[in-house]
């Protein structure tokens, strides 16, 4: 188990009573050895297996369409895909349903995308929490897509993840090139936009309510909020 934050008796996904700690992101996202400061909150137990599914198809679907060297142990014989696969076959059944052929002959995959969108989310909520100290409901996060390749982003979005001189804003590498990411400010509303970097193949974008005036994180929040503008390294 990594590092964790103070212990809470509320899980961070549902408010409901927690028992159990939940990686973020979930452990099977990640390569072996795991970082020695992977941050856990609190999770009831529903929420900590309940998501497992969804995680184990979004690793599934990032190892089919990626080629970063990342993957490569996790599709190896008797690796977490493979093994994934024994337990459960159907979740092999479901990506090679998804697999097309356009009029170029060409094959694409059409993911289950509220699949994708929950464990998004779902990390979206572990994140906030690692960074503010506080909870918030699902409703407070608009989730603002998925996408296989950074430039595959809007170029608004992609505006917002640099600098006024085009380089990238700084970003939290939780374990290289297998996941990472940045908060900035949406100028327009004054709301937060969360990158996740996925094994440099999925990129997730997220709109997140910014913690609320007054509370007792508000002032380190604005803190963190006013470097955010400032040129990074």
């Amino acid at each position: 188990m990594g590092k964790n934050n103070k212990r809470s008796s509320t899980c961070v996904y549902c408010g409901r009573n927690a028992k159990t700690r939940d990686h973020v992101p979930a452990k099977c996202l990640l390569n072996q050895p795991y970082p020695n400061n992977l941050f856990t909150v609190s999770s009831c137990k529903d929420c900590n297996e309940d998501f497992s599914k969804d995680e184990e198809y979004l690793l599934f679907l990032i190892a089919t369409i990626g080629d970063s060297p990342t993957l490569s142990e996790k599709q190896m014989p008797n690796g977490l895909i493979d093994r994934a696969v024994a337990r459960n076959p159907s979740l092999y059944d479901r990506i090679i349903d998804k697999l097309a052929v356009d009029e170029n002959n060409r094959v694409y995959l059409t993911p289950e995308s509220d699949r994708v969108h929950r464990v998004v989310l779902k990390i979206a909520s572990g994140i906030y929490y690692k960074k503010y100290k506080l909870s918030r409901p699902q409703t407070d996060f608009t989730y603002l897509g998925t996408f296989h390749g950074f430039d595959q982003i809007p170029t608004p979005l992609i505006v917002m993840a640099h600098t006024e001189r085009f380089t990238p804003k700084k970003w939290t590498i939780v374990q290289r090139d297998v996941f990472s990411y940045t908060i900035v400010r949406n100028w327009q509303n004054s709301r937060l936009i969360l990158f996740i970097n996925l094994h440099n193949t999925l990129w997730s974008c997220v709109e997140m309510k910014p913690p609320t005036r007054g509370s007792k994180k508000h002032n380190a929040v604005l803190s963190h909020q006013n470097s955010l503008f400032a040129d990074s390294q």
